[in-house]
């Protein structure tokens, strides 16, 4: 898995996904962002559709076996409401997205479309921040293998 493989599907889900309602190219419909965490408050300044689809850029992981290396990729999305009356309520929807997000994840590793598997998932309530935004945050631990082959066209001296 590569982080780009990653964060264009995810896009891909934010354009698909019914209640979400991204779009490439009209920016008031923008509802994908990939951020860090902390830019999370920049993105919000700068205009959201809600509900809004984030994903942080995952950490990465060498796990070594003798000749059998895996990667690990560590990530959070979080799909935010803008501030309703009822706390309860915007967890329940938001956590309904995430959900069908997870599923849907699930099914395209299973079908090859992500490679890797899913080792092991978290999660709970995200925020508030600005302006009473929350919604909910789901962290994953996605497991691929890893080609720790040293390739004599990467180095001078090997060539």
């Amino acid at each position: 898995m590569t982080i780009t493989e990653l964060k264009d599907r995810f896009e891909f889900y934010a354009i698909n996904h019914v209640k979400i309602n991204h779009s490439l190219t009209d920016r008031k419909r923008k509802s994908f962002f990939h951020v860090d965490i902390e830019e999370i408050q920049q993105a919000l300044t700068e205009g959201v559709q809600f509900p809004a689809l984030f994903l942080q850029t995952p950490e990465v992981e060498k796990i070594s076996a003798l000749d059998n290396i895996s990667e690990n990729f560590a990530f959070t999305f979080v799909v935010l409401f803008k501030h309703q009356e009822n706390k309860t309520a915007i967890f329940d929807q938001a956590k309904a997205i995430t959900d069908s997000i997870y599923n849907r994840i699930s099914t395209d590793i299973l079908e090859g479309i992500l490679p890797g598997i899913i080792e092991g998932s978290d999660e709970g309530k995200f925020g508030p921040i600005s302006d009473g935004i929350r919604g909910w945050g789901v962290s994953i631990a996605v497991s691929d293998g890893y080609d720790g082959e040293v390739k004599a066209a990467d180095w001078r001296d090997l060539a």
